[in-house]
């Protein structure tokens, strides 16, 4: 069946489609284990699916008190066939963009979260949170959409090109840089040497006892073969069995649009990644934001689509 068939709303009674997406898509991750959104060494327990088919950012399931916080530049969007902005930073909307040839269209059902790196700007994250004390060892998995017009631009300098794909933190963005204050990890990429437009992508692990660099050098998008297409990341962290102790992990799989099965692209074991050890309720993973900081500022208005998040915990 076609990933837009499972999911797809768009004949259901306009009042009854929330209900019938709602529990489409509750269905399908109860039925997933190590299926079309995970690698075969999938291990844990979903926790969090948010497939945006409510046309907000409430998910579809959530255990742990998860929330999208609500920012400018990411919105709800959908194709009704034109493309429309469902919901924004106010709440629900109903709001054409001035160009209608946009393609908004989902990797499965009828809505993605959008999220705009306007022209010239560094700043475009969606920050998302837990009310969990702390997950020690956190699945995150997503599918992204790479922009039709995507490009990454190289400066005068190496340390102005590095762009955020995302991170995962405990108590705080900066937490990691107390003595104590558990790990940041996450992945960012950086453009080639070929000036083309394409770029690798590598894993970053922050703590007290590992500031790592760059970890990896991995083709992430090649221009212009992969502009529009989808790719499934999953992301794998296990943290250290004590703080000190170098046998945390971290692993990323990485499956394209129409292949088979996953890569895995990343698998780095023997990691110093402690738990936060500060006073206080938390411990372990538990927040993180997609993107981050744009050192490299898109020359044209850049539109990333996100669909099906998910986390799970190994327990």
């Amino acid at each position: 069946m076609p990933n837009n068939a499972a999911y797809d709303t768009r004949t259901t009674v306009p009042a009854n489609r929330l209900a019938q997406a709602v529990g489409l898509n509750v269905a399908a991750r109860a039925a997933v284990v190590a299926g079309p959104n995970w690698p075969a060494e999938f291990d844990g327990t979903p926790i969090v699916f948010s497939g945006f088919e409510s046309a907000n950012k409430t998910p579809e399931v959530n255990t742990v008190g998860f929330n999208w916080s609500d920012t400018s530049l990411a919105s709800v969007v959908t194709m009704d066939p034109d493309p429309l902005i469902v919901y924004d930073s106010n709440g629900p909307t109903a709001e054409r963009p001035a160009d209608l040839t946009k393609d908004w269209t989902a990797k499965t059902g009828d809505y993605a979260l959008r999220l705009l790196a306007p022209a010239g700007s560094n700043w475009i994250e969606q920050p998302w949170n837990t009310t969990s004390t702390g997950i020690k060892t956190l699945w995150w998995g997503v599918d992204m959409r790479v922009p039709t017009n995507f490009y990454h631009n190289r400066q005068d300098s190496v340390s102005k090109e590095n762009q955020k794909l995302f991170r995962i933190f405990m108590d705080s963005y900066t937490g990691h840089q107390t003595s104590g204050g558990g790990t940041k990890v996450g992945m960012a990429f950086r453009p080639t040497g070929a000036n083309d437009g394409s770029n690798y992508w590598y894993v970053k692990n922050f703590n007290e006892f590992s500031n790592s660099g760059d970890m990896g050098n991995k083709r992430f998008i090649t221009i212009p073969q992969d502009r529009g297409k989808w790719m499934r990341i999953c992301f794998r962290v296990q943290c250290s069995s004590t703080p000190g102790v170098a046998d945390g992990s971290i692993e990323v799989w990485r499956k394209w649009e129409g292949e088979a099965g996953f890569t895995k692209e990343f698998d780095y074991p023997n990691q110093q990644i402690p738990i936060r050890t500060l006073a206080g309720s938390i411990d372990a993973f538990k927040q993180g934001h997609l993107f981050g900081y744009q050192n490299s500022a898109y020359a044209v208005d850049t539109e990333f689509l996100w669909d099906n998040f998910e986390l799970a915990e190994v327990v």
